[in-house]
C-alpha cells in the first residue's frame, strides 16, 4: 500500500518544514505568498528536493499561488521542468 503525505499552506517555508517520507507527496495549495514567477520557481525547487523521500510529487495551486490562475500554462511548464505533477 503506497504511503501518501499531504501538506498545504507552506507559504515559502518548505525549507524549514520536516516532511515525513512516503511514496507520494501532495501539496494542496498556498505554496507561496503572492504566486509570482520567482516565488513559484523557488518553492518548486524546494519541492523537487523532496524526491529523495518520494517517488512522485503532486501540486495543486492555492488562492495565494496566483500564477496558477493568471497563467496556468506557464505554471504547468514550471512544474514539468521540476518533474512535478500539476493538477489544474
Amino acid at each position: 500500500m503506497p504511503k501518501l503525505v499531504f501538506i498545504s499552506d507552506t507559504h515559502m517555508q518548505l525549507g524549514k518544514i520536516v516532511i515525513p517520507e512516503g511514496d507520494i507527496l501532495c501539496h494542496s495549495g498556498d505554496l507561496t505568498y503572492q504566486g509570482t514567477v520567482k516565488e513559484i520557481d523557488q518553492e518548486l525547487s524546494a519541492l523537487q528536493r523532496q524526491f529523495d523521500k518520494f517517488d512522485h510529487i503532486v501540486l495543486i495551486s492555492g488562492n495565494h499561488d496566483w500564477l496558477g490562475q493568471r497563467d496556468p500554462e506557464l505554471m504547468k511548464q514550471l512544474c514539468e521542468a521540476h518533474k512535478l505533477h500539476y493538477l489544474c
